[in-house]
């Protein structure tokens, strides 16, 4: 095969029963120019040899093996060093996909000429089906800034609706491999970080001009309890202040800041709080209260909770309580 049309990445630890099912999809695809990139992350359930059963039988499989750990961000990144497809697609290990999906979303990128594609999903969990939709009827302009700016907020998403806050994830996207290495768009260090898709398409929107969409489910996501999502480190107070001070820098850097100051502000008061609460469940709460040091000590998010008592009606009663908890009055000032 030449040039594939697209390439899947896909990130593999230990995907358990799920696995074969994303295989199947992906190989089973109408789309029928592709390539699938495995990154083996040191899985240590058999995930490695149910991807080389599918490589053995598929050659359109590639099979890369992380000497250590790297978590889902840096794999990504190891498959991203090698992808040759126009286009570049990512999927969960524990995930699957309509058999049309990237027949659809590749015709649609070369159609428009889009940075980015986008389409709706399903998320499972168990026997439980729902549908995140996103706003599809607008100019390409309006959309990549409402969603740019959606992106920094961090409103939840919601099911059974079409919302900008839906489009949080990039397995329900379609990325142009020459527009992410123009731009050098990356994935961060999962070790010390987090909201590793967050960071991705903030910078696909800040310097995407087109965008192509799909109005029709084709990524079903399934939530089991044991996803990233649901891991300690990835909501731990000390992950969500690393990717806030990343936020901050990044806004900065892209001349962005002002515009977006209320977004920001919104989301070290909803992700701060949201994580303190994360740790209260998984922590004694002399060490939980131990890690508010994390956001009492750091000048920029101080900064951004200064801004946030200016918008107390703006909260609940509980997150007013914690600003006040969290405040540091003798913390170094620093304008946002």
């Amino acid at each position: 095969m030449g040039t594939p049309k697209v390439s899947i990445i896909v990130p593999v630890y230990n995907a358990g029963s799920y696995f074969s099912k994303l295989l199947d999809s992906l190989t089973g695809q109408t789309l029928k120019e592709i390539e699938i990139i495995l990154v083996l992350d040191c899985p240590t359930d058999g995930s490695d040899r149910v991807a080389e059963e599918y490589a053995a039988r598929d050659g359109r499989i590639v099979l890369v093996r992380n000497r250590e750990n790297l978590h889902v961000g840096f794999s990504r990144n190891e498959g991203l060093k090698i992808a040759r497809g126009e286009y570049i697609g990512f999927c969960d290990h524990d995930d699957w996909v309509e058999p049309e999906m990237f027949e659809k979303m590749y015709h649609q990128g070369k159609e428009t000429g889009a940075e980015v594609v986008v389409a709706d999903y399903w998320i499972q969990r168990g026997n439980e089906k729902w549908t995140r939709s996103i706003p599809h009827e607008l100019p390409d302009t309006e959309f990549i800034h409402r969603q740019f700016s959606e992106l920094v907020n961090y409103r939840p998403a919601q099911h059974n609706q079409s919302l900008f806050n839906n489009n949080g994830y990039i397995w329900n996207g379609l990325f142009q491999r020459d527009f992410l290495n123009r731009y050098h768009i990356i994935f961060p260090d999962n070790r010390v970080t987090t909201f590793e898709d967050r960071v991705f398409l903030l910078q696909v929107y800040a310097h995407a001009k087109q965008v192509g969409h799909v109005p029709q489910a084709l990524y079903t996501h399934i939530w089991h309890g044991s996803n990233t999502g649901a891991s300690y480190s990835f909501k731990s107070l000390a992950h969500i202040t690393v990717y806030l001070k990343w936020l901050y820098q990044f806004l900065k850097s892209e001349g962005r800041l002002n515009t977006e100051t209320g977004n920001y502000t919104d989301a070290v008061t909803l992700l701060t709080y949201t994580s303190f609460r994360h740790e209260l469940r998984h922590l004694p709460v002399g060490k939980a209260v131990k890690q508010l040091k994390l956001i009492r000590q750091d000048v920029t998010l101080q900064a951004a909770i200064r801004k946030a008592f200016g918008r107390l009606w703006h909260y609940p009663p509980t997150k007013v309580v914690f600003l006040f908890l969290v405040f540091n009055p003798f913390c170094k000032r620093v304008r946002l």
